[in-house]
């Protein structure tokens, strides 16, 4: 559901292209809402108007669109049917007439089995009691019992690759290979010469640091707002890096816009992602030392979620560079309606430089240690509708190239968290107006996609800090609290009169009263649990079904709008290759 919309959007005709991509944006508000670690009665109020509009929309979907489709089998699904089909016969005893099933007369063959959309299931019946069961038993993560069944599927994963005998031992040594073996797989580098000169001259030439470097960071504080290296190693010499690119748009007025962005800092102006202009004067005030600043592989975020809880992004300009800022617009626009509080940004670079402020506004006469981000800037589609009230997602593109607004630089201390940008495949991709840039990865080949949407469901905190009310989300509430105003009819009716509520409580407390009273409660009581099978990234563990099954299945994304299970630290952390021995503690005999 995490990615969905993007990937179906545009696939049937528009009459049931809408349909379907309301259908997918319920499904993910429900999900999002349901698997909240925190509740508060607004929350369990949107949760069941949720409900109620999940249950309207899949009765359409089925009504309009499942029946204009003739939906069959696929013909391996048809194959393995035959398969199956074939050996159960071929168990079957001789009948009265001595023949085998093999033998007997085939008869002709038979078209695709039809598949029906299904509303008819205990899953889609139950999701009318999450209300109530959360209410009576507590959070959902409370009551599943995955974590622990997951968990049991870990050990048993090497099991069918090993000896039965010595399976303890053989599964050792299957994980001992394999990170062996991925060890290599770092460590060969491409072939071609080609090629090779290629992405050598890009790493030579790019503000990001090549992935088989190491930078190793230290625990941080989970009270800083976000930790950078300190390390040296990585420098630029920025007077020749922008003679080198003079013709890189994304190099036009680098020194200045840098300059005005230290100033911004130095003189503690608040706004300093709205970049202040300084007359040339004092710009001349600010001395970077020895012309160098300093290239740095990763920057970890910590923020507060919105369960209380400290949490910690890792931005990475290769794989991870997208962040969001609040806005500095106007909190309404001109006809009234709520303007959206955040800006997004795409990490080009991550720098510390030494600086030296002179004059009569320097606040110290000792060079200041001085971080900041490269970044180019998205803007938001102001044509298109978003929000919850329209059920779709926000959308963004990446500033026009020629503007010299599309690229700057932003504070670490601004950026709030990281974000989850998401392609938009049916419109295709584009230049933005941009020539072949250093601003861009190698991998993007000189070319952007036109639209990006805003994976708002991308996780728990995610899902509140676009919908507003998040308990631990302080400092950004004021900016936060305009979604509030941007939701369902059926959600501002209730906030009206909270007192009405779809689902009475009273059929609940009925029950306390007469048969739970004892400590063990009815006998038959049913037992409240959360089986949602597609929720096995949630814990890290997606595929691991499709390896146990050993049938071919199509991979698909977690669901689950908490993806954020942590990995272990890589490269791209800016960790580096693990050592084989002092991880085992002894090396091979």
């Amino acid at each position: 559901l995490q990615c969905a919309i993007p990937v179906f959007e545009g696939l049937l005709p528009k009459r049931h292209n809408r349909i379907l991509l309301d259908l997918l944006f319920e499904l993910a508000t429900w999900h999002g809402l349901a698997k909240l670690r925190l509740h508060t009665e607004s929350t369990l109020r949107s949760l069941d108007h949720s409900t109620t509009r999940l249950g309207a929309i899949l009765r359409k979907f089925k009504s309009t669109v499942c029946e204009e489709y003739d939906t069959q089998n696929l013909p391996s699904e048809e194959a393995a049917r035959g398969r199956r089909k074939a050996a159960a016969t071929a168990k079957k005893p001789p009948n009265k007439m001595g023949q085998t099933p093999t033998s007997q007369k085939k008869t002709k063959a038979r078209s695709f089995k039809k598949r029906y959309f299904n509303l008819d299931t205990y899953k889609l019946h139950s999701l009318g009691d999450y209300v109530k069961a959360i209410k009576r038993f507590g959070t959902t993560d409370n009551t599943s019992t995955q974590t622990g069944e997951l968990e049991h599927r870990r050990p048993k994963r090497f099991y069918p690759r090993v000896h039965k005998g010595k399976h303890v031992k053989g599964i050792s040594v299957h994980q001992r290979r394999e990170r062996i073996l991925h060890k290599i797989k770092l460590r060969n580098s491409e072939t071609g010469n080609s090629q090779e000169k290629l992405c050598n001259n890009h790493k030579n030439s790019a503000p990001t640091i090549p992935f088989e470097e190491a930078e190793d960071l230290p625990f941080t504080n989970p009270q800083l707002h976000h930790h950078m290296s300190s390390d040296t190693r990585h420098k630029v010499d920025i007077v020749r890096w922008v003679g080198d690119h003079e013709d890189d748009p994304a190099m036009m007025n680098f020194i200045p816009k840098l300059k005005n962005h230290l100033l911004s800092q130095l003189l503690g102006h608040e706004n300093s992602e709205a970049e202040t202009e300084f007359t040339s004067e004092e710009q001349n005030t600010v001395t970077i030392l020895n012309n160098r600043i300093y290239s740095h592989k990763v920057l970890r975020i910590n923020y507060t979620t919105y369960d209380m809880r400290r949490k910690q992004d890792s931005l990475n300009p290769r794989t991870h560079a997208d962040i969001m800022v609040l806005s500095q617009e106007p909190k309404t626009r001109e006809d009234g309606t709520p303007e959206h509080p955040y800006w997004y940004a795409r990490i080009i670079g991550i720098f510390h430089a030494h600086v030296l402020h002179t004059g009569p506004n320097s606040r110290t006469s000792e060079p200041q240690h001085m971080e900041f981000l490269w970044v180019r800037w998205f803007g938001l589609d102001q044509e298109h509708p978003s929000g919850w009230r329209t059920k779709c997602l926000h959308r963004v593109g990446f500033v026009d190239g020629e503007n010299e607004a599309a690229f700057g630089f932003v504070n670490p201390e601004q950026v709030i968290r990281a974000v989850h940008l998401m392609p938009a495949f049916h419109h295709g991709r584009g230049t933005s107006n941009l020539k072949p840039s250093i601003a861009r990865p190698l991998t993007e080949k000189d070319e952007d996609w036109v639209y990006y949407y805003v994976g708002m469901f991308a996780d728990r905190d995610a899902v509140m800090r676009f919908r507003g009310g998040g308990v631990g989300h302080k400092s950004t509430r004021e900016a936060t609290d305009r979604f509030l105003q941007d939701r369902d009819v059926l959600d501002l009716r209730d906030d009206e009169h909270p007192e009405m509520e779809t689902h009475s409580d009273s059929d609940d407390n009925n029950d306390d009263k007469e048969g739970n009273s004892s400590a063990g409660g009815d006998e038959n009581q049913e037992e409240w649990t959360d089986e949602d099978d597609e929720e096995e990234g949630d814990y890290g563990y997606g595929g691991l079904s499709e390896e146990e099954s050993g049938e071919e299945t199509n991979g698909s994304d977690s669901d689950s709008p908490d993806s954020e299970a942590d990995d272990e630290l890589g490269p791209e952390d800016g960790e580096g290759v693990e050592n084989e021995v002092e991880l085992l503690g002894y090396s091979n005999l």
